[in-house]
């Protein structure tokens, strides 16, 4: 072989060798989208707010400094429970006065009931107003025990779900619970002895047939007079007292604690927040074009901006037919998601309400499809080439297109990088896999 002849072949394995590069390396880039048949679910995609039909304010009736919270945000409370209490300590001594002074009441009537008299008759009357005054201390022990039995319920409440949550031993619970044994034992036999007191009375005044000495009438009813005084003290500071309890006006869950321990709580600075699970729902924005696909009873899918890893299933559960002047859309209400989450009014989500389930179905993306001069088509892989076909479409949703007619499973569809480059016969360089 002279050199003649070498040059030539050399120059054409040159050639061949750029031919091939410029072959694999050179056409349009492109990505790709392989066919295949799927299950799918058609949605409106939406956004929202929680909001509640009711927002329940808890406030204190009074003005003071918060002491001491029951409770935290996220907690359940029922109707009642105990939420928090002011600072009360000057209201605590007012009800300990009242109680020393109608004592020392009692016991200038008691000297006086037991004083010797004269004639029987003064006993007697002396008798039926000792007895009076008895069951009127043992009412107001009856009131005073029921008292001190709602608070101790309330703490033995309290202490089961703080065992619950590991706070307290289960020995302090029981000492609460026991507490609560006593005080019922307590309230029964202060019943009872009331039923006595009552019986004792009867047989007093059937026993009385003359009335007392003037004079000792008169401090026998001086004495009556200071005690009922004393027990209405006492019955108004406990009243008062009252008021520095602040408890759940209904059964909720607590979403935002609004006041901290200090701070000055009143009728016009709420202390927390208190929404009703049940009222809870989430108020979507829904498009005029879009609200014809939407039914009452349909599925949805929410995520939380505050729980954007996690999907919650609702449902449709009211669509209002008045369209918001200012934004042009309509509102569709979702109800609560069934699975336990704290939400908080104002919490903002996004929703995707599904309008229809398919099955096995061909749907691309719409970034594929070409429409133009009244007819549908997208690029096809044909070999190393780009091909023209036309299909029939329907769309599915914002970025998806379901395809009636037109290409089969296998197939690949293709999409020029650069907008608007590829055109039918080009060669292609694909440069990766679109996915939907």
């Amino acid at each position: 072989m002279n050199n003649k002849q070498k040059i030539i072949y050399i120059t054409a394995a040159v050639l061949l060798i750029l031919f091939v590069l410029w072959f694999i390396f050179d056409g349009v880039p492109v990505e790709a989208y392989k066919i295949i048949p799927q299950d799918a679910i058609k949605g409106v995609t939406v956004t929202g707010t929680v909001k509640s039909r009711e927002d329940t304010l808890v406030a204190s009736s009074i003005i003071g400094n918060i002491d001491k919270f029951y409770i935290k945000e996220g907690d359940y409370v029922k109707a009642g429970q105990l939420i928090a209490t002011l600072v009360r300590t000057e209201q605590v001594g007012d009800v300990e006065s009242a109680i020393g002074r109608f004592d020392t009441a009692y016991w200038e009537l008691e000297d006086l009931l037991t004083e010797p008299r004269r004639q029987e008759v003064e006993i007697a009357k002396a008798e039926v107003d000792k007895t009076k005054q008895k069951l009127s201390i043992l009412q107001f022990t009856i009131g005073r025990t029921r008292l001190d039995l709602q608070d101790a319920k309330i703490d033995e409440e309290r202490y089961k779900t703080l065992e619950e949550a590991g706070a307290v031993s289960t020995r302090e619970l029981e000492q609460k619970t026991l507490r609560k044994k006593e005080l019922e034992k307590t309230l029964g036999e202060t019943q009872e002895q009331i039923h006595v007191s009552m019986d004792e009375i009867k047989q007093a005044k059937e026993n009385l047939s003359l009335t007392l000495q003037k004079i000792k009438r008169q401090q026998v009813e001086a004495a009556k007079g200071r005690m009922k005084t004393a027990m209405g003290d006492t019955e108004a500071a406990k009243a008062r007292l009252d008021n520095y309890v602040i408890t759940a006006p209904v059964s909720g869950i607590i979403t935002d604690r609004i006041l901290h321990i200090g701070d000055i709580a009143s009728p016009t600075s709420p202390i927390v927040r208190l929404i009703v699970p049940e009222l809870i729902y989430l108020s979507m924005q829904v498009e005029e074009n879009e609200l014809k696909f939407i039914k009452k009873g349909q599925d949805a899918f929410a995520v939380f901006d505050a729980y954007p890893d996690k999907v919650f299933e609702c449902s449709v559960k009211e669509i209002v037919k008045q369209v918001n002047p200012l934004t042009g859309t309509f509102e569709v209400k979702l109800t609560r998601p069934e699975k336990k989450i704290n939400l908080a009014v104002g919490m903002t989500v996004d929703a995707t309400i599904i309008t229809g389930k398919y099955k096995n179905i061909i749907i691309i993306p719409t970034d594929f499809v070409i429409q133009k001069e009244g007819k549908t088509y997208v690029f096809t892989q044909f070999g190393f080439w780009a091909r023209k076909t036309y299909i029939k479409i329907d769309n599915f949703d914002n970025n998806r297109t379901k395809v009636i007619s037109g290409l089969k499973k296998g197939e690949v569809i293709l999409k020029s990088v650069e907008r608007n480059k590829l055109k039918e016969n080009n060669h292609i360089k694909i440069t990766g896999d679109y996915k939907l």
